[in-house]
């Protein structure tokens, strides 16, 4: 079997795919196992399209761009509707836009209060746009299981 493989050049692939993977990975070399992956993927998934672009665009700005604290932030970032945010959310990510961005924003104060232990956690609280040091204790305890102070505390 010829697949086209996403950097455009032919594989040709003489025995079953996943077979061919399984091969490549147990291989010495990664880099070989790399264009056999590509190829796997390519007859998985398919293509990238423009929509897919967009997608991967989106959750790399909701996972890095500390200036984007909202879903209507990002939407207007993009240059789309909160609503194709949602719908491409949904297809291709599995987390909505705002849970990109809540988890993008507690890591950032956890690494904070790693990094700067002596700061209040009120201030990291309005430092990454929680309405106060109780709204961060509580997203800190729904998305991690324990409180930022408690964070705190294992760090000593």
């Amino acid at each position: 079997m010829i697949v086209e493989y996403p950097l455009g050049r032919p594989f040709v692939v003489w025995v079953p795919l996943p077979l061919a993977l399984g091969e490549a990975m147990a291989g010495p070399r990664l880099d070989e196992a790399v264009p056999v992956f590509e190829a796997w993927v390519a007859i998985k998934v398919g293509q990238i399209d423009d929509e897919g672009r967009l997608a991967n665009r989106m959750a790399e700005l909701a996972m890095t761009d500390a200036s984007l604290t909202s879903v209507s932030g990002l939407a207007g970032a993009l240059a789309v509707s909160e609503r194709t945010l949602h719908r491409l959310a949904t297809k291709y990510v599995g987390l909505s836009p705002y849970h990109m961005i809540r988890r993008r924003r507690l890591q950032e104060a956890a690494e904070a209060v790693r990094q700067h232990p002596e700061e209040p956690l009120a201030d990291a609280a309005a430092r990454f746009g929680f309405a106060d040091q109780a709204h961060l204790a509580r997203e800190a305890r729904q998305m991690l299981g324990f409180s930022l102070s408690d964070y705190r505390r294992e760090l000593e």
